[in-house]
């Protein structure tokens, strides 16, 4: 993903992880429609993406940086 997004990206399948927002999230697709970018309607932040291809059916990545502070001190990071 553009890092000019300033996300940091975890990611995971579909199954490990549920997904909830106060708000609705618009939606684009990237990288040949491999992907679907999910963005808060109000601020524009972005939240997750989904995988949209058979191989990436059920990739997840979550932005780390819509946790709150302390949340995301306390989980550990391991750099690729």
């Amino acid at each position: 993903m553009c890092n000019r997004l300033g996300a940091l990206w975890a990611d995971f399948t579909a199954n490990e992880v549920d997904i909830s927002t106060k708000s609705d999230t618009g939606t684009y697709r990237w990288d040949d429609r491999k992907f679907e970018i999910h963005h808060c309607t109000t601020c524009g932040c972005t939240t997750h993406y989904t995988g949209l291809t058979k191989d990436a059916e059920h990739e997840l990545g979550i932005n780390l940086r819509m946790l709150d502070r302390r949340q995301l001190e306390i989980i550990p990071i391991q750099a690729q």
